[in-house]
């Protein structure tokens, strides 16, 4: 009986990992003028729950954000830009496997 307890338990861990995946998304914020913004929105977005890489770019004006996908969305991390005044658009999505 423990034996199954014990499969059920590591088959409930293993099989939430693989639903979860890391997802990538770079937007396009207008607003990044300078260093001091890019500044800003990279810590609003590392500040989130769920959001593991941030690069953002001040010519481009654009914001590469890789995030577990479990834990947050796209539509969570476009509100927290208009939150501190910024807005942005999906430039492009992507997924990316871990196995």
């Amino acid at each position: 009986m423990k034996k199954i307890i014990a499969l059920f338990i590591f088959t409930l861990i293993f099989s939430t990992f693989l639903m979860s995946a890391e997802v990538g998304v770079l937007l396009k914020v207008p607003g990044i003028t300078w260093p001091g913004t890019a500044h800003r929105v990279s810590s609003t977005l590392k500040a989130i729950e769920g959001v593991n890489i941030v690069n953002t770019s001040v010519p481009r004006k654009e914001v590469f954000v890789k995030f577990d996908d479990s834990k947050v969305n796209v539509k969570k991390l476009l509100s927290a830009l208009e939150k501190v005044g910024y807005k942005a658009e999906i430039l492009k999505n992507a997924k990316w496997d871990l196995i």
